[in-house]
Order: structure tokens, then sequence, then C-alpha cells
């Protein structure tokens, strides 16, 4: 995950390695011959090809030093599709469901350890005074504290009122109620969408990305809200003009690379079809302070992906993973649809280009119907 770390050009190599770096004690193994449960570098929820599933997936995962599919919690109605994430330790995942058929419909953030038993953290109904988990994309992030390692937040999109929150997990428990750590202004009528949502936790968990509007500022865009400061004010790191030109060019997914210097974003250019996108990040961090700076973008650019896939394709929820390699070498995971179903595949992105890597062109990963992914 250092900016110096050795990229390994074989990639069954690579992948092996960091499945066992990654590998802890597993849980639930022990005397009485218990069963050894998965242990998954990519979750994901899957829609089981359904175009009717709008509020019903699975949880599965990737192995990637086996290149194996593993179920981890089957098809539930209720289950959203659109944010799953990692806690930072890599042991549990979180997601959104939604209480179909009862009183109010209250949305839950629920969170599993593979293999494990799910496990409500969060609920909120209509009416009751707390913000309700958003059902729209990439709304989901778990952020690591920066003083405590017992200590994480789960951080989502909430509505009433609409903005940004945090909860907090100890000991893998949550503690009082979500802190608000950012509303988001009601804009003038025809502004364009403000919601926030496509997020991104910075490599140290200092910053979160995220689309939408600031807390002040009307105006659509990449913003980065600091998490560890009292103040939360976010300051606009990509405009609309940044991101997709003259065009409206919402951006539905984001995700921070492990060095910190770039945020990969699908963007929709042209309804209902994404582009994957890369912006370059003017990024420092000092260790001995422990200061972690953004200070701004030195340009974005397309990874033109339309001799692989076609021009009427999709790329979504992109993902870096961990490592990097010459000429700015980075593997990134990333969901994909067209009219031939959906898929995932892995991809290698130099500075500015495709090329010069060891992945030069997308390698498909035997994944069911991709969703919404995470790469921990």
């Amino acid at each position: 995950m250092k900016q110096q770390a050795v990229f390994l050009f074989a990639l069954a190599f690579v992948l092996s390695g960091a499945e066992v770096a990654r590998a802890g004690k597993p849980v639930g193994v022990g005397g009485g011959g218990a069963k050894t449960p998965p242990n998954p570098d990519i979750v994901y929820l899957s829609d089981d090809g359904s175009t009717a599933a709008l509020s019903q997936a699975a949880v599965r995962g990737v192995v990637l030093a086996t290149g194996t599919d593993v179920s981890l919690q089957r098809s539930k109605a209720g289950r959203t599709y659109g944010s799953i994430a990692w806690s930072p330790d890599g042991q549990r995942m979180a997601w959104i469901e939604l209480g179909l058929g009862m009183v109010g419909t209250p949305h839950s953030i629920v969170v599993a350890a593979p293999g494990g038993k799910p496990v409500v953290v969060y609920t909120a109904a209509p009416g009751d005074g707390n913000p309700m988990a958003s059902t729209g994309t990439d709304t989901l992030a778990w952020v690591p504290d920066y003083t405590d390692p017992a200590v994480s937040h789960l951080v989502f999109a909430g509505d009433p009122p609409t903005g940004i929150y945090a909860l907090r997990i100890v000991d893998g428990q949550p503690v009082g109620v979500p802190e608000q750590l950012m509303a988001t202004v009601v804009p003038p009528a025809n502004v364009g969408a403000v919601f926030p949502g496509a997020f991104a936790v910075s490599p140290r968990g200092r910053h979160l990305a995220f689309a939408g509007s600031g807390s002040t500022d009307p105006a659509y865009g990449v913003w980065v809200l600091p998490l560890c400061t009292a103040d939360h004010t976010p300051f606009l790191l990509l405009s609309m003009r940044d991101i997709g030109g003259t065009g409206w060019a919402p951006v539905m997914s984001t995700d921070w690379s492990r060095h910190g210097e770039r945020l990969a974003l699908s963007v929709l250019t042209d309804s209902p079809w994404r582009d994957l996108k890369i912006a370059a990040l003017n990024y420092t961090y000092d260790t001995a302070s422990g200061v972690e700076q953004i200070l701004g973008s030195s340009g974005i650019w397309t990874i033109d992906l339309s001799a692989r896939f076609g021009t009427a394709s999709s790329e979504h929820s992109p993902q870096w993973g961990p490592g990097s390699g010459p000429g700015g070498c980075q593997r990134i995971v990333f969901s994909q649809s067209s009219d031939a179903g959906r898929g995932m595949y892995l991809l290698d992105i130099g500075d500015g280009q495709l090329g010069g890597c060891t992945i030069n062109s997308p390698q498909p990963l035997g994944a069911k119907w991709p969703r919404a992914l995470d790469w921990k």
C-alpha cells in the first residue's frame, strides 16, 4: 500500500501475496472441525441479473489468489446493491437494507463477517428523528479513527436532514447516535443534483471525497470533507467543468488510491452509459506529524475502454488495489455493464494512460452480476 511498494509482474504471485498479507487468524476455526470461513479480497453485491431486483441483492466475494467466487449472503428482499464497504481491519463488511413490508420502511446498516451472521448496527425510520441511510450509489464508507485502532466510523449519506453522518463503532459495537458531519444546502430550482454520494476515503482516513454540493455552496462537483478536525467544512476538488467539460456529467461512484495520488471516478457522460475517469491529485502525507493534505488536482483523463467493450457500455464502482509499479502502474477492479450483461475486471493504469503495465487490457474475474464492490 505504500508508494514505494515493489510491483510484482507475475499476476498469480501478486494476487497470492496480497491474499497472504491480508489473511489473519481464521474466525471460527478450532476444535470440533469448525468450517473455515471464506476470506475474500473483494466483496460485492449482486443483483442476480434481474432488472426487477432493485431492492434485492446477494453478498458475494472474490478470492484473488485462486480466482474463486464465493457466496457470503444469499439474496434478500430489501438489501440494496448500491453500497458495500470493508471495515478498516478487513474483518467485516457493511451494507444497507430496507425493512420491506414494515410500517414506515426503516433503513438499516447491517454488518457481517464473511461466513458470519448479519447484525443490524443502525436503524432509522421516517419520523423517528434519526437520519435514514441513503439507498443511493456509493453512499457508505467505513473509516478508521486516526487516534484509536479499536474505534472506527461508519460514514453514510442520510436524509432527513440531508447530509453526511458518522456512526461511531467501538470494538465492533455501535456507540451513541450518528454525528452530522455536514448538512447539504438546498439549492435554487433547476441547479441539479446535490445529494452527497460517491464516497471515497483517503489513505489515512483523514478525508472523505464525495460528489454533490458543499455545505454552503450549491455548486456540483467532487468535494473533500475533513474528518479529523472540529471544522468539517468541505472544499471543492473537482468542478463540473473539470469532470465533464461543458456538459452535465455527474459522478456515480469513486475510490481513492492507496498512495493518495489518484481518484477513480465512474462518470455518467451519456445516459445511461458511464466512463471511467482518473483524477491526478496533489497529495502529501507527513509521517511525523500525521498531517494529510490534498492541494487540488493536476488533471483528469478518461480511460477509454470502447475497443474492449464497445461504445454502449458502462464502468461502475472502481476500486484501487494495493501496491504500485513502474510508470505509475496501479491495479484497479471495476464492474462493467453492456448489452452482454455485467462483469468484473482487473486492469492496470499507468500515468495518464493504458499500457506499459502487467494487465494492459481488462482481465475478467468470475463474478456474478456485480454491482457495488469494495477491495479489502
